[in-house]
């Protein structure tokens, strides 16, 4: 599972990044880099969220735009109260998100990154549980494999998006049996690219990729 993450990165140091990577960051909207840009010490399933998806899905080398969008997806062909809509779909498992009803469109059509630089889990009995924090070693920032939908609810149109999980690598897997997917930078255009097979990208962090610290 990975219902809480962190983003303190500044945009700024984010969009070098995505610069340096030929996926340079695009505003239509302003213009201009936004001034509301978050910082997040711990998100919740529900929040509205930045994530990084291509200007052109034909053409992900073209250059990314930023979305801020509902963490939780809500599939295309819902059409009730949001509310309403009580499948947890924060999470789509990379095991079966090729086949799933309501992530095997996202999954072909509408990738995205969510950019973080940390995670959280609990362990323990209720009442006495222990957060940990999940971060880089060097502190850098990462991005989450994400997917996002579209649908019209009976409130109006919602974009939202979920974060694909697998099996905990072995920085985790003492603390739970899974584990949101980090992609490795150099992986983004490969991740974004609707041609391509982005199913080798579904693994585990190798060892070393996470500190874990409690938190």
């Amino acid at each position: 599972m990975c219902n809480a993450f962190r983003l303190s990165t500044p945009i700024s140091a984010i969009e070098e990044v995505l610069r340096q990577l030929g996926l340079p960051l695009s505003y239509p909207e302003t213009g201009a880099t936004p001034n509301d840009w978050p910082q997040i010490e711990m998100t919740r399933p529900t929040n509205t969220l930045p994530v990084f998806r291509p200007l052109d899905p034909a053409q992900p080398g073209g250059g990314l735009t930023l979305v801020q969008q509902r963490w939780w997806l809500v599939p295309f062909f819902y059409r009730g109260e949001t509310k309403a809509w009580k499948a947890m779909c924060t999470n789509a498992r990379a095991e079966t998100v090729a086949t799933s009803r309501t992530f095997k469109g996202p999954y072909e059509r509408r990738r995205c990154l969510v950019p973080a630089d940390a995670y959280y889990e609990w362990t323990g009995e209720k009442g006495a549980k222990t957060r940990w924090r999940f971060e880089r070693p060097d502190g850098d920032w990462w991005s989450f494999a994400g997917l996002w939908d579209r649908c019209e609810t009976a409130e109006g149109p919602l974009e939202s998006f979920a974060i694909i999980t697998t099996t905990a690598g072995p920085d985790s897997a003492a603390y739970h049996n899974r584990q949101p997917v980090i992609l490795d930078k150099a992986d983004y255009a490969r991740w974004l690219d609707l041609s391509a097979d982005p199913a080798a990208l579904l693994a585990p962090s190798p060892e070393g990729t996470l500190r874990v610290t409690q938190a």
